[in-house]
């Protein structure tokens, strides 16, 4: 740019600069993002919460925002119309504990069915499992309370009395004063959700459905029809939502009810194909959404609910539809989105599961700290309402299976490294919101970036590392020839040491394991040696938490000089909102380009 325009611009500029900070009377350096969506992290499976739970301070000390519980049908009726309250005590004692230690209302998984109301085709394996039966037999032969289709959805006295229980239990946590539920304090006991059974796609709790197209195991040209009574079972579930809907709003108009927490089963399956991607519409998920809103006049929830597991889900299609962290849990939540864009639905996602096993010896604990960091911070990113690690205490409690949780309970309750890394993560982005995506290095580097809600906070914080380069990348590649035994194939790419350089005077570090370090700009640690009001760091595979002061320097094309080219990055966005931060000219990261923005390239300018 000619020195004579620049000249002119920067006389313009002070006119400028002066217009706005008098009418704008804010800090022309603020770093609040505008409306961001607070992180909200909680814990999914039956993790103690009840106030008089000597475990509970596990649950408390994490910093958990958020808590779910189960409802079991089969234990509240037994018999028809004859309820039995005094056995909805453990989930009494886990809402009150959402209410008066996390100062949350829960929220409440329905489950099972009661052996009066199981389908006479399921009976006989109803009692086959409980009698001790081998429930691995065989696939057919397999009864899971948790499947929705072992109901008699075709007896319409059964549905009824299905609705009436659901009505009377959603009641006693609505806190009007009628039939309420109430602690051990006299008051109330509040949930705000109520979740339609766990994983309807998963097979196994589906009594043997093939989970790829629902259909069935022996015959994959036909949909699977478990309960035997004509109707494929994505039908029956659908009916059932849509009856199970009704009786939450008549119970509680204000309460939420949740689609089924939906597995992504059929997704990852590759008994029937290799085409990742290609068979949207013969998914459970899709066949629901379809038969509900063609044949059932609508659709009968208010939450989209998913889980992802690092484990099962990282080699499915994803990176179609998010090539920042090539897949992952992003990936999973843009797919459901775009699914549900098919039908108009735009609903809020949760997640109320997600989580990372350490299967035996085989799968260090430390990798596990670590994904807690990763997980975490990709799903924060992803735009869900919140997010449930999956679990505390450690299912199962057989040594021999796959640990999910963070404590160790076959060992007198050991703090897992994963603990701390929860810990850490959790209580660290308390009050924050995502920002957005660091860009900085697309071969190498994933970073996501926090911003305060409060824009009395001026520190930003960013959970990044290396990656291996793009696009091929998945941390967990999936070798077929490698059967059983899913732990075999969890083998990380090597990525390489790059560096990031923050526009800022120092760095708080923090790792998954807890370990701190400060680096000021120009002292050990500063990989550039250099007091420049930067300082840049090392990143490998291990991610960090960093936390800093931004210092805006007005440099949009990151070429490391503030100039006329960054100027007309400015002049290009100016008066627009964008997500992009400074490579849009957003050099306050308030997401609007402004004068405000071009009076901090202009004070920069030359620099």
């Amino acid at each position: 740019m000619h020195k004579s325009a620049v000249r002119l611009f920067i006389i313009l500029g002070f006119f400028i600069l002066l217009v706005f900070l008098l009418i704008n009377k804010q800090n022309s350096f603020s770093i609040h993002a505008a409306a961001l969506k607070e992180v909200v992290f909680g814990l999914g499976g039956y993790d103690p919460i009840a106030p008089n739970d000597p475990l509970r301070v596990y649950t408390t000390d994490l910093g958990v925002k958020y808590k779910t519980t189960n409802y079991d049908w089969g234990a509240i009726e037994p018999t028809p119309g004859v309820y039995q309250w005094n056995k909805a005590g453990g989930t009494d004692a886990q809402v009150e504990g959402c209410n008066t230690i996390l100062g949350v209302p829960c929220g409440v998984l329905m489950y099972g069915a009661p052996l009066w109301a199981v389908t006479k085709s399921n009976q006989t394996l109803k009692e086959h499992y409980e009698g001790g039966g081998n429930p691995y037999l065989s696939n057919s032969n397999y009864y899971c309370a948790e499947a929705p289709l072992n109901m008699d959805v075709n007896d319409n006295s059964v549905v009824e009395h299905y609705k009436e229980y659901v009505k009377r239990a959603v009641e006693r946590y609505d806190g009007d004063g009628i039939d309420d539920a109430k602690g051990k304090n006299g008051q109330p006991l509040l949930a705000d959700t109520f979740v339609l059974y766990n994983e309807p796609d998963w097979y196994q709790r589906n009594c043997g459905q093939a989970p790829w197209n629902s259909r069935d195991w022996n015959d994959i040209n036909k949909d699977a029809d478990l309960n035997q009574n004509g109707r494929p079972d994505y039908q029956d579930y659908a009916v059932l939502l849509k009856e199970f809907y009704q009786a939450v709003k008549q119970a509680n108009p204000q309460a939420k009810v949740s689609f089924g927490t939906y597995g992504n089963f059929d997704q990852h399956d590759l008994r029937y194909t290799r085409n990742f991607g290609q068979d949207d519409k013969k998914t459970f998920f899709y066949k629901v959404l379809s038969y509900s809103q063609n044949f059932l006049g609508g659709q009968y929830f208010d939450l989209m609910n998913t889980h992802y597991y690092e484990l099962y889900h990282c080699n499915q299609p994803w990176p179609k539809y998010d090539s920042y962290s090539v897949g992952s849990i992003r990936g999973q939540i843009a797919w459901q989105r775009a699914i549900m864009s098919q039908f108009s639905i735009n609903k809020p996602i949760v997640i109320t599961e997600i989580g990372d096993p350490v299967p035996r010896e085989e799968y260090p604990e430390k990798i596990q700290a670590i994904n807690v960091f990763k997980l975490l911070s990709q799903a924060a990113s992803a735009g869900v309402e919140y997010t449930n690690w999956f679990d505390l205490l450690g299912w199962p409690a057989n040594g021999s299976e796959y640990q999910y949780g963070l404590i160790d309970k076959n060992q007198n309750y050991r703090k897992r490294p994963s603990y701390l890394a929860y810990q850490i993560i959790a209580k660290g982005l308390e009050g924050y919101g995502f920002n957005s995506l660091d860009n900085s290095n697309m071969n190498n580097l994933e970073g996501y970036l926090f911003s305060p809600v409060s824009s009395s906070n001026k520190i930003l914080k960013e959970v990044l590392w290396s990656v291996p380069t793009r696009p091929t990348f998945c941390p967990v590649p999936y070798y077929p020839e490698v059967s059983p035994g899913w732990d075999k194939a969890r083998v990380s790419r090597p990525a390489p040491t790059i560096q990031k350089k923050f526009s800022a005077d120092s760095l708080e570090i923090q790792d998954s394991f807890g370990m701190v370090n400060t680096i000021y700009d120009g002292q050990a640690g500063d990989q550039d040696g250099k007091k420049d009001q930067k300082v840049t760091i090392n990143l490998t595979s291990m991610p960090l938490m960093v936390s800093f002061v931004k210092k805006s320097s007005g440099d949009a094309n990151s070429d490391g000089k503030v100039d006329g080219a960054d100027y007309v990055v400015w002049l290009n966005y100016y008066g627009k909102t964008t997500p992009n931060k400074e490579t849009a000219g957003d050099f306050n990261l308030d997401t609007k380009v402004d004068g405000l923005d071009y009076a901090i390239w202009l004070i920069n300018y030359g620099n």
